[in-house]
């Protein structure tokens, strides 16, 4: 029979947390050792401490998703309203000038009037 690779290279202190942590020294790899602290929290069998507990791993994940999607989700909304800005002061300028190469003369400009024009031939009957 088989044994998994976790058990079959290192030798584990069945007393404490099962987690393995990878070690890095000056930024190259040198192998996993077990964690060091005392296994407080079992689960199916396997001792874990409160920083290596499955489901606090999970929760502590979903917690940080959840920031980080808020976040970029900020982020896009607020590009997207600088670009709104731009392409409508753009317009506004075109309005008052009166001159389509001012628009025509940024790339923005040029995709806002390919925009407003299949937006027109949309709504015209």
């Amino acid at each position: 029979m088989k044994q998994s690779i976790r058990t079959s290279i290192i030798k584990l202190d069945q007393t404490k947390c099962t987690a393995l942590i990878s070690r890095y020294t000056g930024g190259w790899y040198r192998g996993q050792r077990q964690c060091s602290r005392k296994g407080s929290i079992q689960r199916e069998g396997t001792l874990y401490c409160k920083q290596h507990d499955p489901e606090r791993v999970k929760q502590r994940d979903s917690k940080q998703e959840k920031k980080y999607a808020s976040e970029t989700a900020k982020r896009i909304l607020g590009w997207s309203a600088i670009e709104l800005f731009n392409a409508l002061n753009e317009l506004i300028r075109y309005i008052e000038t009166g001159d389509s190469r001012v628009i025509q003369s940024t790339q923005r400009g040029r995709k806002l009037l390919k925009s407003l024009s299949k937006f027109r031939k949309a709504i015209t009957p």
